[in-house]
């Protein structure tokens, strides 16, 4: 299976301080993938590089451009324009805009391949009021597919706690994404509430044709739906592979229950 993003030997460091060490990550097509680790092992980190909001000290982001197999070095790409070649996330804090209706949240995460220009926009230039409908088609689609189609026109603040995750998900899908990254998406969950969490997660991949990179604490819903995880402790990739061969790994387990070597 193709990959669709690698990070080549990446680097990370703020003054004396090294968040990460020489990370090599890959992550195919349509595929779930988790980065794991106790807190402060860089994982938020690595997620600031891959979407551009800090530029790595050393090492390469690459993407795939889909075209022949060939890669895009995207290091030190802007946020935005990483965002227009199809990588999206979410925040470990909710970040909708809470005082914005459902469906203003959705057409905000379109808004990155708007066409059109500002003044055709507030001059409802045909061609604006129509990328403007098909916007709203589309977030609809959406809200209709996670069942909040009714709450569409209800302040996103107003709706519980779990629906606000699932709504900052969608919002990001809604740029159309090709790479979706989730930095705990289920913080704050109940155990009803992220096992639906999961079933969710599964679909957006099946239906929506994306791959995922997900951080998550919840090491329950990691092994159920990760197919590949990466660990990281200070900084440094200690161990890669299968949810089984993690689970098992003596110095994953070091990492997270602090047992140190006979």
């Amino acid at each position: 299976m193709a990959s669709i993003l690698k990070l080549q030997n990446i680097k990370m460091q703020f003054g004396g301080v090294t968040a990460i060490n020489d990370l090599n990550l890959s992550i195919d097509e349509n595929q779930i993938v988790a980065v794991i680790g106790p807190n402060g092992a860089g994982k938020t980190t690595a997620f600031n590089v891959i979407t551009g909001i800090y530029e790595p000290t050393a090492g390469h982001v690459l993407y795939s451009t889909g075209y022949d197999s060939e890669f895009l070095d995207i290091t030190g790409y802007r946020p935005d324009k990483i965002a227009k070649l199809g990588i999206a996330r979410t925040f470990q804090n909710i970040r909708l805009f809470a005082e914005q209706t459902v469906l203003d949240n959705i057409l905000l995460g379109q808004h990155v391949h708007l066409k059109s220009s500002f003044l055709e926009a507030i001059s409802y230039f045909p061609h604006y009021c129509q990328e403007e409908r098909k916007m709203r088609e589309y977030a609809m689609e959406l809200l209709d597919e996670i069942g909040i189609a009714d709450y569409a026109n209800t302040d996103a603040v107003s709706l519980p706690y779990g629906i606000q995750r699932k709504l900052e998900i969608v919002r990001a899908l809604a740029s159309h994404p090709k790479l979706l990254l989730l930095d705990e998406p289920a913080a704050g969950m109940n155990p009803q509430e992220t096992n639906e969490l999961a079933d969710f997660i599964r679909d957006i991949k099946s239906k929506h044709k994306v791959s995922i990179l997900l951080i998550e604490h919840h090491m329950d819903l990691i092994m159920e739906i990760a197919e590949n995880i990466y660990v990281l402790d200070f900084g440094k990739l200690i161990a890669e592979g299968e949810p089984e061969m993690i689970q098992n790994n003596p110095a994953v387990i070091s990492a997270y229950l602090g047992v140190g070597d006979d």
